[in-house]
């Protein structure tokens, strides 16, 4: 029988901030390149040639999803760096419905994110596409004509010109109509509705109803752990929020196209071409702004807007791997999310690459300075099975590695905080290093297997 003992007494909390560096998570470039190539699958990540990836998301098993778009591919990259494509087949359409993903046809997609039920939805700009966990491609919205139409009826029948989608937390799929300047909602039924936006481009309504209000061009969305949403409105040069019932305001920008306001808040700070917004654990919105090349954070707590990433010059470049995010050269950055270490993604378009933050977050941070403890029972296991428990102030995402002396990964899974998770480590009796990331920090202690 193996026995599981934490050695609590002599490994405590990791209290060191973790430096926030860039690296090059996956693609090859070339650099400042209108286009790239396509190679790579089966292989290392960054060994791998990607062509303009638009947009990229975060499952829940933690691989990163990449819409690959002038490759008119979806690609995902697993937690040991090997990189797939998982739908299209790199000729540029709309055909493949109710067969494999990986023989349908993607007309450049622009957008992809998941639901938690780990099915993928891939958007382009006429149609909205679902990946089903057995990898079966099904349209969800949209006929595969642009146009403006179909709103109280089914999202099949209706006509877009769509940039990016996302899911609500009850199920509601949110469709950034960037051509049409609304954003509409498609229920779990099918429905399709405007519910932002009146479809005439132009900026008015704060204060008002989101329905009666004016966009231009709107293109990411994001929620809140309230459940307010969040636009980029892309072409006002604002970012602009729909609280819960339904009021809109504008929360950055001030419509002069120009990076500005670093260090002041964000509601008089000016945006250069805001592409993707994302919220971390804590609420916290990181924004990419591709003519500026630069990636920008609104802090939740007091509004104010600072630079994480990029040099703040205005011209593409590819320089500064492995050293300050801030000091880096960036060409377009586009596609944004967030793991649930506080890691932040970003695609560099135009230098045919996704890119990688390291977390800021200390544990010293998790529950506004009040350290939290993991819970492991019981000591002994019983048959290697132990049980994990992390308290945390709300309930947040947490991703669990075990790792071997040599580094080797042997258990990986992504649970919730405040919730017993099981754990089975079926490995050779020796030590082993139990890690625990979070949005709020991270966590780590060491077990022997006996």
């Amino acid at each position: 029988m193996k026995k599981i003992i934490l050695l609590f007494a002599c490994f405590g909390l990791s209290n060191n901030i973790e430096a926030q560096t860039i690296t090059t998570f996956a693609g090859n470039g070339p650099e400042n390149e209108v286009t790239g190539t396509f190679a790579g699958d089966g292989g290392q990540a960054t060994a791998a040639s990607l062509s303009r990836p638009s947009d990229i998301c975060i499952d829940g098993t933690g691989c990163l999803l990449i819409a690959d778009g002038h490759n008119n591919r979806v690609r995902k990259v697993n937690t040991a760096g090997i990189i797939t494509t998982i739908a299209g087949t790199g000729i540029n359409g709309n055909s493949g419905d109710g067969g494999p993903a990986t023989a349908a046809q993607l007309n450049g997609p622009n957008g992809v994110t998941t639901d938690k039920y780990g099915n993928i939805y891939i958007t382009s700009i006429t149609q909205i596409c679902k990946v089903s966990i057995a990898g079966i491609i099904t349209t969800i919205a949209g006929t595969g004509t642009v146009g403006y139409s179909g709103d109280g009826g089914q999202a099949t029948a209706a006509t877009l010109r769509a940039s990016t989608a996302t899911m609500d937390s009850v199920g509601n799929f949110l469709i950034a109509d960037a051509g049409n300047h609304c954003i509409r909602k498609v229920t779990a039924s099918g429905i399709i509705s405007t519910i932002a936006g009146t479809g005439i481009q132009g900026f008015s309504g704060d204060g008002a109803p989101a329905s009666a209000a004016q966009l231009y061009g709107p293109g990411s969305i994001a929620f809140d752990k309230a459940g307010n949403m969040f636009i980029v409105d892309g072409l006002n040069l604002r970012i602009r929020k729909i609280d819960t019932a339904g009021i809109i305001t504008t929360i950055a920008g001030n419509g002069t196209n120009m990076v500005g306001g670093n260090g002041g808040p964000a509601s008089v700070a000016t945006l250069s071409n805001t592409v993707t917004i994302a919220l971390d654990g804590a609420d916290n919105i990181y924004m990419t702004e591709s003519n500026g090349n630069i990636v920008r954070r609104i802090d939740h707590t007091s509004g104010i807007i600072t630079k994480v990433a990029g040099d703040g010059v205005t011209v593409c470049g590819f320089a500064g791997d492995g050293g300050p995010a801030s000091a880096a050269q960036l060409c377009g950055p586009a596609g944004l999310a967030i793991d649930v270490t506080g890691r932040v993604y970003f695609t560099d378009v135009k230098n045919h690459r996704v890119r990688r933050l390291s977390s800021t977050l200390a544990v010293e941070e998790v529950m506004q300075g009040k350290p939290t403890t993991i819970n492991v029972t019981p000591n002994p296991a019983i048959s290697g099975l132990l049980t994990l428990n992390l308290p945390t102030a709300h309930n947040e995402q947490m991703l669990v590695t075990v790792t071997d002396i040599t580094g080797k990964v042997i258990k990986s899974i992504s649970a919730e905080t405040n919730k017993p998770v099981a754990i089975q480590l079926n490995a050779p009796a020796g030590i082993y290093l139990l890690t625990v990331r979070t949005g709020s920090g991270v966590w780590k202690e060491r077990v022997a297997v006996q």
